[in-house]
């Protein structure tokens, strides 16, 4: 579907802990539909000690 008019870019306001622009840009990045995503298994394995002795 076309659009009359090319859609304006919306102005992104800074994190409002940090009040950093980049921080804002990359947790924007990072999060999908306003979830973040699924951990993956190599950082799971990371995070857990290992029961192996």
């Amino acid at each position: 579907m076309s659009r009359r008019h090319r859609a304006e870019p919306r102005e992104v306001l800074p994190d409002p802990v940090y009040g950093d622009l980049v921080l804002t840009k990359f947790m924007n990045y990072i999060m999908y539909e306003g979830k973040s995503p699924p951990p993956s298994r190599s950082s799971m394995a990371r995070s857990k000690p290992s029961r192996r002795s």
